[in-house]
């Protein structure tokens, strides 16, 4: 099996610990779990976080941090189950605030409220009581922010729109929004990212990323949805010397930026491991480890394939008692990876063409094995699958199945394809277990879709530039 080391930090960890206050000082650390940033919005002691970065000692870090995680076991995270990003709170697909309807034969889709909206494959997001939504209805992009349970239209904030269209056709946004810190991040097609207060809509600042970092766009435009980490906004930008760079969520000013290669439309993921926190990206050709504070390549181990293809689907994570481990899989005859991971190794334990291939869409890992989609929506030879990610092995397959997004709620598979059907299974490893399918929209449907207290939201994608965001009735707030 082929392995590469990379050189271990030597960053003690007590520096790391201070880097965290340091950060939290600054506001940088919002949705931390080593800290709790409630404290600081509370202003609660800030100066005392300020004395410890200034006097660094075992004693008072190990004092700072038992305090700290006494104060976060108290406080708790209001918001922890938003929506607030792609693929859900944790970029996994697992959904942990809903409890489904069992009685499935009786239900019937129930409706809570729709709208029409623009062109594009931006996702909805949930925040509190807001889902907001991201779209081209014309000339310019549109974010609108609706109250959840109604769709009544809160506010709305017009954005310039330079893209002119790929091979797709579609002229509106491809990327999924992030809110974190009061703050939300659109990046449009053509490579403009916006920072907005996500209370009000109001610009806080923007880039040009294509511009400023030499990138091209792509068959599709811009299509990678950014991740915030340690109070920095990581976007997988395909630059010059600049495949992935850090902004400042407050300033949008570069924190750092590393290697070369082009992007991809595959979104990146956090990862911490023995107290190191990774952005996990798959690039165009390229599958990437990256501390999140200083910007340090730990592993990197090609991925993809040169010529008309892409990278879409998100990387998996899946720790157990053999070690950590990260899925990666594309079509174009790609296929899937499954490599084992360290903070400074990467390696590769199988790779094949047979266990799953995806053109976009991301498996959901359950009892140790991995649901999804395998296939490609232009091809039309989509199937359901479940196989063991240890060795690759498909444990079953239904064929002439759509591809699409698959969640995990509870001990179920919600999935959400590319036609427009919604299906229900048992996350069962010994065969195809579908306990419900019903029709959600007369047309394509590829956008990824937001779960949340009982309560799915999809879009379909525009046809003569008009598109359905609805709001369907699942179970119940768990």
């Amino acid at each position: 099996m082929p392995k590469m080391k990379f050189p271990s930090t030597t960053q003690h960890l007590e520096e790391r610990l201070m880097n965290r206050i340091r950060f939290a000082t600054s506001e940088k650390l919002n949705e931390s779990r080593f800290y709790n940033i409630d404290l600081v919005r509370a202003n609660w002691n800030d100066g005392f976080y300020r004395k410890v970065a200034l006097k660094p000692s075992a004693g008072v870090l190990v004092t700072t941090m038992a305090l700290c995680l006494a104060i976060t076991g108290l406080s708790g995270s209001a918001n922890a189950d938003d929506w607030s990003q792609i693929n859900g709170p944790t970029r996994n697909g697992v959904v942990t605030d809903t409890s489904l309807f069992r009685d499935w034969e009786s239900k019937k889709l129930q409706t809570a409220w729709s709208r029409e909206i623009g062109q594009g494959n931006s996702g909805p997001i949930v925040v509190g009581d807001k889902l907001y939504i991201f779209h081209r209805p014309g000339k310019n992009y549109l974010l609108e922010a609706l109250n959840k349970n109604t769709g009544a239209l809160m506010w709305q904030r017009e954005l310039p729109a330079g893209y002119t269209g790929g091979v797709d056709g579609d002229l509106g946004p491809k990327s999924v929004p992030v809110v974190s810190q009061g703050k939300i991040f659109l990046l449009g097609a053509e490579g403009n990212l916006f920072c907005l207060d996500a209370d009000n809509g109001e610009l806080k600042w923007d880039r040009e990323l294509l511009k400023d970092y030499r990138a091209q766009p792509g068959y599709f435009g811009v299509g990678s949805s950014p991740i915030v980490v340690d109070g920095l906004l990581v976007i997988n930008v395909g630059g010059r010397d600049a495949s992935v760079v850090a902004l400042d969520i407050n300033t949008g000013k570069e924190a750092w930026r590393t290697f070369d290669d082009d992007a991809s439309y595959s979104s990146p993921i956090e990862v911490e491991m023995d107290g190191i926190r990774l952005v996990v990206v798959v690039t165009r050709l390229n599958l990437v480890g990256i501390e999140s504070l200083s910007g340090k390549v730990v592993f990197k181990t090609p991925f993809g394939k040169s010529g008309p293809t892409v990278n879409g689907a998100i990387p998996v994570l899946v720790k157990n008692d053999q070690g950590s481990f990260v899925f990666v899989s594309a079509a174009y005859g790609v296929g899937a990876r499954w490599y084992r991971i360290s903070n400074d190794m990467i390696e590769t334990v199988w790779k094949n063409d047979r266990s799953f291939s995806s053109q976009y869409s991301t498996p959901v890992e359950f009892q140790g094995a991995l649901f999804g989609t395998a296939g490609r929506e232009d091809y039309g030879n989509g199937s359901f699958r479940c196989f063991d990610p240890s060795d690759g092995k498909v444990l079953w397959e239904e064929t002439d199945f759509p591809v699409g997004h698959t969640f995990l709620v509870d001990n179920h598979l919600l999935v959400v394809d590319c036609k427009g059907s919604m299906h229900v299974l048992n996350a069962n490893r010994e065969r195809f277990d579908r306990i419900y399918n019903g029709q959600l929209f007369d047309g394509d449907a590829r956008s990824m879709p937001a779960v949340s207290n009982g309560l799915l939201y999809a879009r379909s994608n525009a046809a003569a530039g008009t598109g359905i965001l609805k709001c369907v009735v699942i179970g119940k707030a768990r």
